[in-house]
């Protein structure tokens, strides 16, 4: 339905839920690949803030798949576009959304300590 109502944030919403229930789901190779999509929408392209989350979200498929340098490469790209996003949005709830990413990737490749959780 986000398809066709043509709105790029919603259609980023869809993918990002559908890739954490696929993490949940222990489905790794969907949830890369819908986490990857997600990477691909306008919203993600367009906006640091949901480039961020979206990257993040990837790290996460390629940490549960044990693919280390590719999760590292992935939370590169969070990060920088984390660091690209104004100020007052990273303030806000949803800005704290890729910041909590970057712990779940730490813990899945064996680095619990460098989470923080």
């Amino acid at each position: 339905m986000a398809g066709m109502a043509q709105d790029s944030t919603a259609q980023l919403r869809v993918w990002h839920s559908t890739a954490m229930l696929a993490h949940q789901r222990h489905e790794r190779g969907e949830g890369l690949a819908v986490s990857q999509a997600a990477q691909a929408t306008t919203a993600a392209r367009r906006n640091p803030l949901f480039s961020s989350l979206a990257h993040a979200r990837t790290a996460i498929g390629h940490a549960s798949r044990g693919d280390r340098q590719p999760a590292l490469r992935s939370l590169g790209h969070a990060e920088a576009a984390l660091a690209k996003a104004p100020a007052n949005v990273l303030l806000s709830h949803s800005g704290t959304a890729p910041v909590a990413d970057f712990g779940i990737v730490q813990a899945a490749l064996g680095r619990p300590e460098a989470s923080g959780w």
